[in-house]
């Protein structure tokens, strides 16, 4: 299953699967460097980085953010 990071706050990541559906788990069990915006895969026992997904979502938000900001 794949997961984004949507915070990291006060001990606690939320997590979101491509449904909305939140899942809080302890930042501990995340991979060391992982920050809000990143794909997680879990697979029941781990999460480990989805690094390509992640380089795909970034680049998406970032040209979403250049359309918009240049469409004035």
């Amino acid at each position: 299953m794949r997961f984004t990071v949507e915070s990291i706050e006060d001990g606690i990541a939320r997590l979101e699967n491509g449904t909305n559906e939140a899942v809080f788990v302890n930042p501990a069990l995340l991979p060391d460097d992982t920050k809000e915006g990143d794909v997680l895969c879990f697979d029941g026992e781990k999460y480990t980085p989805d690094t390509e997904a992640t380089a795909e979502r970034r680049k998406s938000v970032y040209n979403k953010f250049n359309r918009l900001f240049n469409n004035k």
